[in-house]
């Protein structure tokens, strides 16, 4: 069997998935296309409101978000002994930016960042286990603060989809940290894995476990690393209340600390890079506050920021050589 042969059942699974996405994602288009029709000169009129000081001071603010990702990332990184200049690291966190918004049938922006990673500091699983860390990281900071803001604003909230949406999160995030910190928790994850057929796979998940596991033994270090990733989401709530600002939308920072987490994790079902899905969760969780017209427009303002400021990551990817020279930017040096 040629290598050709071997590699099509993974690319046609591939391609199913990828049509899968490009499915919903057209189809939550074109929900929201026919419900807004007749109301889209409404929609445009909002989005024209917004100063271009404001859109300005939005794109600056998906940099610094990108800057203390950046920097959270390099600490999770560095608890692996992997060492990369910081710049180098940024530059990889905006190249990945852009392809999870502009080739998302290409491979997804961790892979991206995992492989130039590895490919800098010469490991193979650390990379890949502090990116699948560094994102644990910023989900568990997202939800605690959707959880900050459902006790503060519990009293003043209709949607029992908003309570659901929070306990089920808060679970699953009680759950991921009990599991990856204890093995007494996990010993059936290992009673399962060290019966697989493949001694390759027994091997690989085996030591995906005990990486992110060992994280335990760097508790000021993932301290560090929730302090940013907090700040980073904050950047990006203030982002949200600016622009609904800009619009003449009136609601309450509370209020987006509560239900951008929420709409954040909603966001990541299968899609192309959320499109459709996190318009519809803005009408859906915001629509009761700013008006449906108002959430949608304040998802596709957000959206095209968004896209605006990942362009950066696209012409860093083509100074640097279509990726061919960004693989050996610098030796794996700690800034």
């Amino acid at each position: 069997m040629t290598a050709s042969s071997k590699s099509s059942p993974s690319l046609m699974r591939k391609n199913i998935f990828f049509i899968l996405r490009l499915g919903i994602s057209a189809a939550a288009i074109f929900f929201l296309w026919s419900t807004f029709r007749g109301r889209w000169g409404q929609i445009y009129s909002m989005l024209r409101n917004i100063n271009f000081g404001i859109i300005v001071i939005s794109f600056l603010l998906i940099l610094l978000t990108q800057f203390l990702v950046t920097a959270r990332l390099k600490e999770i990184l560095s608890a692996q002994e992997v060492h990369i200049k910081f710049k180098n690291l940024f530059f990889l966190s905006m190249i990945a930016l852009f392809f999870n918004n502009f080739l998302p049938s290409a491979l997804g922006g961790d892979v991206v960042k995992a492989y130039y990673a590895g490919k800098q500091s010469k490991k193979t699983m650390e990379p890949y286990t502090a990116i699948f860390t560094d994102r644990a990281v910023g989900y568990i900071t997202l939800i605690a603060w959707s959880a900050i803001g459902l006790w503060i604003y519990r009293n003043q909230l209709n949607n029992a989809a908003v309570f659901h949406s929070v306990y089920v999160m808060v679970a699953v995030a009680i759950g991921l940290i009990l599991f990856f910190t204890s093995r007494q928790i996990s010993k059936p994850y290992h009673w399962i894995v060290n019966r697989l057929p493949s001694e390759v796979w027994r091997s690989r998940l085996n030591r995906l476990y005990d990486c992110v596991n060992g994280y335990r033994a760097h508790p000021f270090l993932m301290l560090f690393a929730v302090g940013l990733s907090a700040l980073s989401h904050l950047s990006l709530i203030y982002m949200n209340w600016l622009l609904a600002r800009g619009m003449g939308l009136d609601v309450s920072l509370g209020i987006l600390m509560l239900l951008l987490p929420i709409i954040g994790v909603v966001q990541n079902a299968p899609s192309i890079n959320g499109l459709g899905i996190r318009e519809g969760a803005y009408v859906f969780f915001l629509g009761e506050y700013i008006s449906s017209e108002g959430a949608l427009a304040l998802s596709v303002a957000f959206y095209l920021v968004f896209l605006a400021a990942s362009l950066c990551g696209g012409i860093i990817y083509v100074m640097g050589g279509g990726g061919q020279k960004l693989g050996a930017m610098g030796d794996a040096k700690t800034s």
